[in-house]
């Protein structure tokens, strides 16, 4: 029977999986990023001391080959600020011109961003230090369902524009950090 068997996958992690990965190992053999809630480490070290929310930041705009390339920290600043000017916008522009509803509307949508960061970061800190920023992808059509529903109280000619210029920061990434720097392997047929 294949599916989702708890036990038969608990049974083949015990036998393939590494000492440091393995169901059996005590807490303090396992890796160091495996448990760290159990382990005693506080939620303000995650933050603060592993750089939870920055590393997931990094890796959601262009962090290549386990993190070893990434841009430049103008670069993610260009990201960060372009991205929160279109969040601005967004809550601004509904909160001054849309009715009631769509209030509610964007306020769900922030709410189930929320819970999406959330459980990342409980995850990242009760199971496995995780911060990638592949996680937070799901945001990306909430914003654009947010966006389509209620873009009539936006200002659209601003935010197509920040739009357009994340496209091409995310372009530039991609040709001149994933590209160019990431070494290219040499296949021999």
């Amino acid at each position: 029977m294949n599916g989702p068997d708890s036990t038969r996958i608990e049974e083949q992690r015990e036998i393939h999986a590494k000492d440091l990965y393995k169901p059996s190992t005590e807490l303090d053999k396992k890796h160091a990023y495996l448990y760290m809630k159990d382990r005693g480490v506080s939620l303000e070290e995650i933050v603060s001391i592993s750089r939870w929310g920055e590393k997931v930041f990094i890796t959601a705009f262009g962090a290549y080959g386990f993190t070893q390339f990434l841009g430049t920290a103008t670069f993610y600043d260009l990201v960060r600020y372009s991205g929160a000017l279109i969040v601005f916008l967004m809550l601004f522009g509904i909160l001054l011109n849309a009715p009631p509803p769509a209030h509610w509307l964007f306020f769900m949508g922030l709410g189930a961003a929320v819970l999406l960061i959330g459980s990342a970061f409980w995850h990242s800190w009760t199971v496995s230090f995780q911060p990638q920023g592949r996680y937070m992808m799901p945001i990306i059509p909430i914003m654009a369902v947010l966006y389509y529903r209620l873009r009539e109280y936006l200002p659209q000619s601003l935010i197509t524009a920040l739009t357009c210029f994340l496209f091409l920061l995310a372009v530039y990434s991609f040709v001149f950090i994933g590209l160019h720097d990431v070494p290219k392997l040499d296949y021999v047929l």
